[in-house]
C-alpha cells in the first residue's frame, strides 16, 4: 500500500506515525532475537577424525604371528570336527581380531579377561556336599537284569551270595606252601601224608558241601546294581574267591581218590566244572576268562581220573551227562560278553557325571571321587583326601571337560551303543589318518579308539574259547576211549575204532577243523590237537614263540605236562 502525499507535496502525518510504529515493531522483535540467540548453542564446527596411526613392523609381526596359527587352528577344528565348542571358541577369537576395529579389540580382550577372573571365583568357591551324586544308568541297568535274568530258584548265583557271605577269602584256600598245593592238585594224595592239611581240608566241609550245592544248578547269573559293576571291586573279590573255592574243590577230590572214595571224587570235579560254566555265562570279559581257567582245571582232574581209574559204565555216565555242551558257541558268548562290557563303559563315563535328588545333571566336579565311590574302592582301601591345589585343578579340568564331553549321559551313552554297532559284526575302529579325518578329533573318536584297544583282548579270549572247545571234544574222546578199553581191555588202535562211542562233533578239532591226532604209547595214549596253523608238530608246543610263523602250536589232550 502506497503512503499518499499532502496537496503541498508533504508526507501524510498518518502514515508517517503508523510508519513509525512499524519500525518500533521491527526492531523490539530483532531485540528479542538477539537475547533468545544468546541461549542457543553455537554450532560446532565439523572436524575430520584422524584415523588411528598404523601399526608398526614389529607390531605387525607379533599380530600375524598370533593370528595365523589361530587361523590355521581354526581351519584345522572345522576339517577335523573338533568338539563344535572348541570350533565356537576359536572361530570367535579369530573374527573378532580381524573384524572388530582396534578399540573394539580391546573391549573384547577385556571381556575374556573378565570371563576368566569369573572362572577363577568360580574354581576356588566351595561345592555343597551331599546334593551331588555320581549319575547311575538306572533304566538301562533295569533292562540288562531282565534280559539275562535267572529264577530265583534256579539260579546259582543265590548259592554264591550267600557262600561268599557267610565265608571271607581265608575259608577258600589252605595255609599251605603255593608249590605243594599245586602238586596235591595234580595228583592223589592220602591224609595220613599230610595230616595237617587233611585237618584244614575237615574244618571246610561247610564250603566244600556249598560247592556241591552251586554244582546242582545249570544256570548263574549275577544281577547288576549298577553299570560299574563291571570293575567293581566286590566282582574283583567274588572272582578271587570262586578261583580259590575251585582250587579247594580239586584237592579235596585228589584226597578222596587218594583214598579210594571215587565217587566223592567225580562229585566234586563235577561241581568244579559247573563253576565254570556258571562264570562262563555272565556277561563280562573277566568273568568268562576266569570260568575258563576254572574248568580248565577241572577238566584236566577229569580227564586224569577216567585214564587213571578203572571207571565203570555208571561213572563215566554220569561224568558224560555232566559234561558241557561241545558246540562252539563264540557268536553268542561274544554277544553277551560285549552286552556286560558296553554297559560298563557307561558305568565308567557315568561317574563324569552328577546327579541331584531333583534329577538336575551336570559334569561332575570331581570325577575321580565319583569313580571311587561307584568302584567300591574306599571300601577296601584307605584312599588319603586329595590336596586342597588338587581338587581346584580337578574342577577346573572339569571346566574344559564341558567342551569336548557330551552334554548329557542320555547323549554319552547313544554315542558309546554306535560305537559299540560294528564290534558285534566282527569290526572295530582302526586308528589311521584316514580314519582321524573321517572320524574327526572329538569325543566318538576317543570312544573308538578306547574300543580299537578291546581287539587284542577280544582274540586272545577268543582263542581261549576256542582252546576250551577242543579240550571239551577231547575229554568226550577220552571218555570213549575208557569204554573202549573197559570192553576190550586194551586202549584203541585209532580213533576210527570209537566212532560209535562219541559224537561225530566230538572228533572235529575246533582249532583247525580237522581230526584230533591220537597214537598210542607203552602203557597209554596220546591225544593231542594240530592247533591252529592245522600242522602235525608231534605234539610240541612253544609257548613263547607261539604268535610267529612255523612254530609248533599243538595242544596236547592228553597226558598233560
Amino acid at each position: 500500500m502506497e503512503f499518499q502525499k499532502m496537496p503541498d507535496g508533504s508526507d501524510n502525518p498518518l502514515d508517517e506515525a503508523r510508519n513509525d510504529r512499524k519500525k518500533a515493531e521491527q526492531k523490539k522483535k530483532s531485540i528479542q532475537r538477539d537475547d533468545f540467540s544468546a541461549f542457543k548453542k553455537p554450532k560446532r564446527e565439523k572436524t575430520k577424525r584422524t584415523p588411528p596411526e598404523p601399526l608398526g613392523p614389529v607390531a605387525r609381526f607379533f599380530k600375524w604371528l598370533f593370528l595365523f596359527p589361530l587361523f590355521l587352528l581354526t581351519a584345522a577344528a572345522i576339517v577335523l570336527q573338533f568338539p563344535w565348542k572348541v570350533t565356537a571358541i576359536l572361530f570367535v577369537f579369530l573374527t573378532a581380531n580381524t573384524m572388530l576395529p582396534r578399540r573394539a579389540i580391546k573391549w573384547f580382550w577385556l571381556c575374556v579377561v573378565g570371563v576368566v577372573l569369573a572362572i577363577a571365583v568360580w574354581v576356588m568357591l566351595p561345592e555343597p556336599e551331599n546334593q551331588w551324586q555320581p549319575y547311575t544308568f538306572d533304566e538301562e541297568i533295569a533292562a540288562f537284569n531282565a534280559k539275562y535274568r535267572v529264577p530265583t530258584d534256579a539260579n546259582a548265583a543265590v548259592v554264591y551270595e550267600r557262600l561268599f557271605e557267610k565265608y571271607d577269602a581265608n575259608d577258600f584256600s589252605l595255609d599251605i606252601p603255593s608249590d605243594l598245593e599245586r602238586a596235591l592238585r595234580e595228583s592223589p594224595w592220602k591224609s595220613e601224608h599230610y595230616p595237617e592239611i587233611a585237618e584244614q581240608i575237615k574244618q571246610r566241609q561247610d564250603v566244600i558241601y556249598m560247592l556241591l550245592e552251586a554244582g546242582q544248578y545249570d544256570s548263574c547269573y549275577f544281577p547288576l546294581d549298577k553299570a560299574t559293576d563291571v570293575m567293581d571291586d566286590e566282582r574283583m573279590q567274588r572272582v578271587a574267591k570262586v578261583r580259590q573255592l575251585s582250587r579247594l574243590g580239586i584237592l579235596t577230590a585228589n584226597n578222596d581218590i587218594g583214598e579210594r572214595d571215587i565217587e566223592s571224587a567225580i562229585e566234586k570235579l563235577l561241581a568244579v566244572l559247573k563253576v565254570g560254566e556258571h562264570f562262563q555265562q555272565q556277561p563280562f570279559l573277566m568273568d568268562f576268562l576266569v570260568g575258563i581257567a576254572i574248568e580248565a582245571l577241572g577238566s584236566n582232574s577229569i580227564n586224569r581220573i577216567i585214564v587213571n581209574q578203572n571207571l565203570d559204565d555208571e561213572a563215566l555216565g554220569q561224568i558224560s551227562r555232566a559234561m558241557p555242551v561241545i558246540e562252539n558257541r563264540w557268536d553268542s558268548e561274544f554277544a553277551r560278553m560285549l552286552d556286560g562290557e558296553r554297559i560298563g563303559i557307561k558305568g565308567m563315563f557315568g561317574s563324569f557325571y552328577d546327579k541331584n535328588e531333583r534329577g538336575d545333571i551336570r559334569l561332575a566336579r570331581s570325577p575321580a571321587s565319583n569313580i571311587m565311590d561307584t568302584y567300591g574302592i574306599e571300601k577296601y582301601d584307605e584312599v588319603p583326601e586329595p590336596a586342597y591345589w588338587a581338587v581346584r585343578a580337578e574342577k577346573l579340568g572339569m571346566f574344559f571337560a564341558h567342551l569336548a564331553f557330551p552334554a548329557s549321559p542320555d547323549e554319552l551313552s547313544l554315542m558309546i551303543d554306535r560305537a559299540y554297532g560294528p564290534l558285534y559284526m566282527g569290526r572295530t575302529f582302526q586308528p589311521d589318518a584316514i580314519s582321524f579325518i573321517r572320524e574327526g578329533l572329538n569325543f566318538r573318536t576317543v570312544i573308538n579308539l578306547l574300543f580299537s584297544t578291546l581287539e587284542p583282548a577280544v582274540k586272545r579270549v577268543e582263542s581261549l574259547n576256542t582252546r576250551l572247545v577242543t579240550e571239551r571234544r577231547g575229554t568226550r574222546l577220552i571218555l570213549a576211549l575208557r569204554r573202549y578199553k573197559n570192553e576190550y581191555g586194551h586202549w584203541p588202535e585209532s580213533l576210527d575204532d570209537i566212532k560209535d562211542m562219541a559224537p561225530s562233533l566230538a572228533f572235529v578239532d575246533a582249532y583247525n577243523n580237522e581230526p584230533f591226532v591220537y597214537r598210542t604209547t607203552e602203557e597209554s595214549f596220546k591225544l593231542y590237537s594240530k592247533g591252529p596253523s592245522g600242522r602235525d608238530d608231534g605234539g610240541q608246543r612253544d609257548r613263547k614263540t607261539e604268535a610267529e610263523p612255523d612254530t609248533p602250536d599243538d595242544w596236547v589232550i592228553w597226558p598233560k605236562d
